[in-house]
């Protein structure tokens, strides 16, 4: 079944679909209406040639320390909230070593941050291992800091991403 649109120009009758929405006699758009429009979603499909959505970063690995610091912090302070709820025994130096730990982590990926600027890969590596070497010492020196430390698998993963990403610079 088609529907006929009449032209408010020349008042001759068309079916928009046949036409392509322009009127045969005068050629002037016929009006819109969702009565004899056919409803198409569009879709992009990005192609190898298109453009990316925004602009590239300058310094990924930059931008990926500094998140990592930030994370650190995050994360740090959500054991200190946490912490006390998860651990059955709360030691009484839970407030120091956590806040140390959170502090001493941001400052080393902030500072690895800052030597990404000129060597990405190294800053981003040296990042990593001293994260890997300072954890395996906490753990054998406090056993109990393993909670913090199934946390900071998150900061593990990101760090592991940053030096792919470094790599691949």
């Amino acid at each position: 079944m088609t529907t006929l649109v009449e032209c408010p120009f020349c008042h001759s009758s068309h079916d928009p679909q046949q036409t392509a929405g322009y009127c045969d006699q005068c050629g002037r758009r016929l009006p819109q209406s969702a009565a004899y429009t056919k409803q198409q979603k569009k879709q992009r499909v990005l192609r190898e040639s298109d453009e990316p959505a925004g602009p590239r970063s300058k310094y990924p690995t930059v931008e990926a320390l500094w998140t990592a610091a930030v994370l650190r912090l995050i994360l740090g302070g959500g054991f200190l909230v946490l912490g006390p709820a998860v651990l059955r025994q709360v030691p009484s130096y839970f407030l120091p070593a956590v806040l140390g730990v959170t502090l001493l982590g941001a400052i080393l990926f902030a500072s690895a941050a800052l030597l990404a600027y000129r060597a990405g890969f190294s800053a981003a590596l040296s990042a990593l291992s001293v994260f890997i070497i300072t954890w395996a010492i906490i753990l054998i020196s406090f056993p109990v800091a393993w909670p913090l430390a199934a946390v900071d698998l998150i900061l593990l993963w990101w760090l592991g991403r940053t030096v792919w990403l470094a790599r691949m610079q």
